[in-house]
């Protein structure tokens, strides 16, 4: 199983990323300093963001994965839960009977698998390109 660290970075290396208000931010390895919350004002963020990753143990911070996921397909009704059938086993579902990704140890991992399979697929990346961009970041 993955770190919250290597979970982040792989995140965060998986486009189409974005760094979104309310994050909590943990330094990389190679960063020397302490986990900072994202406020509204972007000229306020750290200047170290691309060695930073998202701290996927934080709720607000998931909350803003999810609100990117659902984007991503453009599905407003994408949750992310346990299977039932499959006792602990995490899944991104949309709807009642649409499942995304199932079947991770947790729910971080759930949420890497969704941005995953959302940059291997081409045509619901070219879906949303009518939203803002700047350097290949989307601006929410």
């Amino acid at each position: 199983m993955l770190t919250p660290e290597e979970l982040g970075r792989r995140i965060v290396e998986t486009l189409p990323f974005t760094w979104m208000p309310g994050m909590l931010t943990i330094p990389s390895e190679y960063t020397i300093g302490r986990p900072l919350r994202l406020g509204d004002d972007r000229d306020q963020w750290p200047r170290d963001l691309k060695s930073r990753y998202p701290d996927l143990k934080d709720p607000a911070t998931k909350g803003c994965l999810l609100s990117m996921i659902r984007v991503l397909f453009g599905a407003d009704d994408i949750y992310i839960s346990t299977e039932s059938t499959e006792g602990k086993k995490w899944g991104v579902f949309e709807g009642n009977d649409g499942i995304i990704t199932n079947r991770h140890l947790s729910e971080e991992d759930a949420i890497l698998a969704a941005f995953e399979l959302a940059s291997e697929s081409s045509e619901k990346i070219d879906d949303i390109d009518d939203t803002t961009t700047y350097d290949g970041e989307f601006l929410f």
